[in-house]
């Protein structure tokens, strides 16, 4: 709960100081951060796909891997921002948070379909209000 409250209270700062969004400007950020390590952005990438693709001839497959895959890009990204060390084994640190983008990939996922189902709009919404989950669960420490 504590890390809630630490979101709680940042979201309030910001609403009372206001905020400004800068577009552009974080664009420009993430390809910075891509350009030093395209090599092993590309090669994840390809890998990525690769396990997507052997993984969708299962009906679950997808559900096991797409939440930590997804996840080692950020955790990646954020090393290269903070300017830490690591390896391309460190792609694959998503799968540390397992049970949690999980229940994520599969109950975000059941309830966007069904408000995608119902009305296209409650599905709009639930995958607007949920893609930050991930970043959330991983770097949040949040669970489910």
């Amino acid at each position: 709960m504590e890390v809630i409250q630490k979101v709680r209270d940042r979201a309030q700062e910001l609403f009372n100081q206001g905020y400004e969004t800068d577009i552009g400007g974080y664009i420009r950020k993430g390809f910075e951060i891509f350009e030093k390590d395209i090599g092993n952005f590309i090669g994840y990438t390809v890998l990525f796909a690769i396990i997507c693709v052997v993984s969708s001839f299962t009906i679950i497959g997808p559900l096991l891997v797409s939440g930590p895959l997804t996840a080692g890009f950020f955790i990646v990204a954020r090393k290269i921002r903070k300017g830490e060390t690591y390896e391309f084994g460190t792609f694959f640190k998503g799968f540390d948070y397992f049970v949690p983008l999980l229940l994520y990939s599969l109950i975000g996922g059941i309830l966007t379909s069904l408000g995608f189902i119902a009305l296209i709009i409650p599905g709009i919404y639930l995958a607007v209000a949920w893609m930050f989950s991930i970043l959330f669960i991983v770097f949040g420490d949040m669970e489910f």
